[in-house]
This record gives structure tokens, C-alpha cells and sequence, in this order.
């Protein structure tokens, strides 16, 4: 069997015709030519006809004709299939109505249909479903080249987020080995004061470079307390302040000064249990992982109770996992509630020490606030709402929410109340500052971004309270002479990062 051509032509011309077969030029004029003219000479309900070499079978489809010419040996049955699988073919390309106009603007797909019925000069037995999937060529190949790519994408946009937040970091520290950095001796002795209004000078040293908050300051804080506050800030950021005491003269304080072994300070020893939580968060459902890391910290202030102190602890019963103790510890004691130093070296003094640490994964949702976000697009612009809710009996301090959204796109505020808004960089900054207890905080704003460029998004809060639930009842002497004096400070700094499901 040998399929010459196929195609379709009205009475008078041919509309298109694909030939299958190696032919010359002239001989396919030829054979048309005489397509057409017996076209017009046949009578009777024949739609076949035989001329020369060649056998002309045709169907009326509408106002046109759909033909096949073959050889003369060819299979009759296999040729009126492929003449009945054309006039399917252009009642589905043209939508089931078949002329002139609608056959020569479908022009290439009806191309490609013919070109996968018939090859080589062969008819392919396949069916209108195949012939269709043939044509529209989807690949699984190159979904999954699309989903690579996008995933390449969203790596290396948030690569480049983190190269970003590691400059802004260094160049924080850089500014804080400056402020920090020793001063020339002065020409005449310093006049007395006390340790913590040398506390107080060496922080405000330091933080009065920092931006101020755009928004009104509340309760002010007396000097005692700011200068603790300063400190403490200042000790998270790694630096050792060296207190200024009524001792100290220009040339440093003498090796026997009452003030060179002791710093002042309202408690001889501080005790502060510490947790940074981070985690992951679906947009659209809630916390899918948690990681609490915390320790607890012992700091001496007093040279007299550096080997003697011992603290009186207890874990709450509800607490799935074990902390680690420091190895110079006495593991004896530890079991009666006791964390105690072994025979040895005592607490350096002025040196923060942990003696327990712990960690602990999770999927769920156990932080005392949640995060709610309602997010609405469409072609021109993102709308996102967040609504934090406190549902602890502790307030949170330093709630904030940071947003890849630079300066230049359009943002709409829809509720800003009781939080302040501000742009620094490519990044915008929503400053909530405290949600009190059974309290919710909303903000909400439009953007001309895809919600894709607005997502990941950072949150960030303190609280006064930990996950982990170990509590320092007492501190005392080993030794029998009683109670020490000391502080607890209780601390969790929680970070989330926002972001949509995969």
C-alpha cells in the first residue's frame, strides 16, 4: 500500500495537499489536475475513480472534498480509513464548520494532523484521542525541568537574602568595635563615681550612634535601670564592659584596690535562663517546625562566693527531654535538685558560664502567642493581613515584622494602629512594640508585588517566660553559712520566618 497524497479541495481548486510519497513537481500537478477534472466529470454516487496509475478516493465533507491519492495496488479498505479519519480531523480543527476560510486558516494543524496518520506512505492506526496528545506534545520532561528552574530561582533569591543579612551583621560589629574600643588616658584623674553610672557612660558610649525609634517613648526608665538595660544589651552583643569605680584613676586600677576583685553590683551573682526559639510557619496553615536552644547561665560578681555558691533547682514534670549539665558539676547532687561545682577550680569571676543546656524539635504549635496571615491577589496588587494574638499571662516585648518590599513599590497601609511603619533599605519594618496579655495586634497593607516577592517574611518577639520549664528556687553555701543573694532572669527571644507551602 502507497498513500501518494492526501488533502482537501473544493470543485474548482485544491485547498492543500501533503504528499507522502517521493514525487516531482510536475507529476504532482499533474495528478491534482486531473483530480479536479474528473472531479467535475464524475456523476453518480461513486467517490472513488481510477486514472492512469493512479486511484482517487474522495468524501464530500460540507462544500469541500477530502481525498487521498494512492497507487493502484493499494489496500481500498485502509484508504477509505484514512479518508474518514481526515474528515474527523477537519470537523475537529475547524470546529465543525468545514470551508475555504476555516481550512486555510488552520492551515499548519491540519499539517500535522496528516503528517501523523500517514507516514512514509503507510497508513498509522490511530485513533482521534492519540492524534491529540500527539499534537499537543506535553512533556513530563519539561515540567520538571519548569519546577527545577523555579526551584533554583527561590534558592537563589534566598542565598542572596542571607548574603545581605551577613553584611548588615558585620557592619553592625565593625561599628560596635569602634565604640568599644579603649580611649587614650586622660591628662588629669577622673573624678569618683559609682560603678553603675560607669556602666550607664560606657553603654550610652555605644548606643547613642543607634537610630532613634520614630515612635513616641513611653515610661521612662530611671538611671539605675537604663543603665542595667544599656549593659545588658551590650553584653549581648559579646562585649566585656569594664566598670569605672571611685578606685580607678588614669593609669588603671591598682592590683590592691578594693574595687579591682569586686564589681559592683545590686546582687553578687545572677542567674539568667535563656532561649532563642526559631522556627518555620505556613502562610496558609500554621507552625510546621520549632527549635528551642536554651541554657542556663551563672555569672559571680563576688570573689567570696565564687567556690562556694551552689543554686537549688527544679524541672516542671511536663518537660519530654533531658538537658546537659556542664562536666564540672556534681553529677551526685544534680539528682537531688543541686548544681553544685566539684572539687576544683571555682566560678571565674565577672564570666558568664552555662551550666545547663538543652534543645528540643517540634512540629507543634507551643510558643504562648500565635500568627495569623489572610493574604488576597490579584493582577495588580498583593493584599496580606497579620494578626498577632498573646494568649500567655506574660506580655511580649519587641514584636516586630520585617517585609522584602523596597521603598520604591506603592504600599497602601490598611491598619496601622497602635504600630509604627518605616522603610530602611529594601526591607519594611513593622514595629508593634508590646502585646500585653489576651491581647491581639493586626496590621494590614497592599503592595504591587506578587505575593511570591512578599513572601518569606520575618517575625520576631521576646518574652519573660520559657518553654523549657526549669526554675532556680535558691542559692546558698555549700558549706553551711546560708543563703546568698541572687537574681533570676528569665528570658526567650522567638523568630519565625513566614513563608508559603511547597
Amino acid at each position: 500500500m502507497t498513500i501518494i497524497s492526501t488533502g482537501f479541495s473544493s470543485k474548482t481548486q485544491i485547498l492543500l495537499s501533503r504528499q507522502n510519497y517521493e514525487i516531482s513537481k510536475q507529476e504532482v500537478d499533474t495528478t491534482l489536475f486531473n483530480f479536479i477534472k474528473q472531479l467535475n466529470a464524475q456523476c453518480g454516487d461513486h467517490t472513488y475513480f481510477e486514472f492512469n496509475n493512479h486511484r482517487y478516493i474522495y468524501q464530500p465533507v460540507e462544500s469541500l472534498y477530502v481525498f487521498v491519492i494512492t497507487t493502484k495496488n493499494s489496500n481500498v479498505i485502509e484508504d477509505l480509513e484514512v479518508v474518514k479519519m481526515l474528515s474527523q480531523i477537519a470537523q475537529t480543527v475547524t470546529k465543525q464548520c468545514v470551508s475555504e476560510k476555516t481550512i486555510m486558516d488552520n492551515i499548519f494543524d491540519l499539517i500535522f494532523y496528516m503528517d501523523e496518520i500517514v507516514i512514509d506512505g503507510n497508513r498509522e492506526a490511530l485513533t482521534m484521542d492519540q492524534l491529540e496528545t500527539y499534537i499537543a506534545m506535553e512533556s513530563h520532561e519539561e515540567k520538571l525541568q519548569l519546577m527545577l528552574i523555579k526551584n533554583k530561582e527561590k534558592e537563589e533569591k534566598e542565598r542572596r537574602r542571607q548574603i545581605a543579612m551577613k553584611l548588615d551583621k558585620e557592619k553592625q560589629r565593625k561599628k560596635l568595635d569602634t565604640y568599644f574600643a579603649s580611649p587614650p588616658a586622660p591628662s588629669s584623674p577622673p573624678q569618683p563615681q559609682s560603678a553603675s553610672e560607669g556602666y550607664l557612660e560606657q553603654a550610652e558610649t555605644l548606643f547613642a550612634a543607634r537610630p532613634e525609634n520614630t515612635h513616641a517613648c513611653g515610661m521612662q526608665l530611671t538611671r539605675a535601670k537604663q543603665a542595667k538595660k544599656l549593659t545588658d544589651l551590650a553584653l549581648e552583643s559579646g562585649f566585656s564592659l569594664q566598670p569605672i569605680t571611685a578606685h580607678q584613676h588614669a593609669d588603671g586600677p591598682g592590683k590592691n584596690a578594693p574595687g579591682a576583685t569586686k564589681i559592683a553590683s545590686d546582687v553578687p551573682l545572677l542567674v539568667r535562663v535563656e532561649e532563642k526559639c526559631n522556627g518555620l510557619m505556613d502562610i496558609e496553615r500554621d507552625v510546621t517546625k520549632l527549635t528551642y536552644q536554651g541554657s542556663l547561665i551563672l555569672t559571680v560578681y563576688d570573689t567570696e562566693i565564687a567556690s562556694m555558691a551552689s543554686l537549688q533547682f527544679e524541672i516542671g514534670d511536663n518537660c519530654k527531654f533531658k538537658p546537659k549539665y556542664h562536666p564540672n558539676l556534681d553529677k551526685s547532687k544534680i539528682v537531688d535538685g543541686v548544681l553544685e561545682i566539684k572539687d576544683g577550680p571555682p566560678f571565674r569571676l565577672n564570666c558568664p558560664v552555662s551550666l545547663v543546656k538543652w534543645r528540643h524539635d517540634t512540629t507543634e504549635p507551643v510558643m504562648p502567642f500565635s500568627v495569623s496571615c489572610w493574604s488576597s491577589c490579584d493582577s495588580i496588587e498583593t493584599s496580606l493581613s497579620v494578626e498577632v494574638s498573646n494568649q500567655d499571662q506574660t506580655e511580649l516585648c519587641n514584636v516586630s515584622l520585617e517585609f522584602n518590599c523596597p521603598r520604591t513599590v506603592k504600599t497602601k497601609i490598611n491598619n496601622s494602629q497602635d504600630v509604627k511603619v518605616y522603610h530602611e533599605n529594601d526591607v519594611m519594618y513593622w514595629d508593634l512594640g508590646t502585646v500585653a496579655k489576651d491581647e491581639s495586634k493586626t496590621i494590614g497593607f497592599s503592595v504591587q508585588m506578587d505575593l511570591d516577592s512578599l513572601v518569606p517574611f520575618s517575625f520576631s518577639a521576646e518574652a519573660y517566660v520559657n518553654y523549657f520549664n526549669i526554675k532556680v528556687t535558691n542559692c546558698f553555701d555549700k558549706n553551711g553559712g546560708g543563703d546568698i543573694n541572687h537574681k533570676v532572669v528569665h528570658k526567650t527571644c522567638y523568630s519565625l520566618k513566614v513563608d508559603r507551602s511547597a
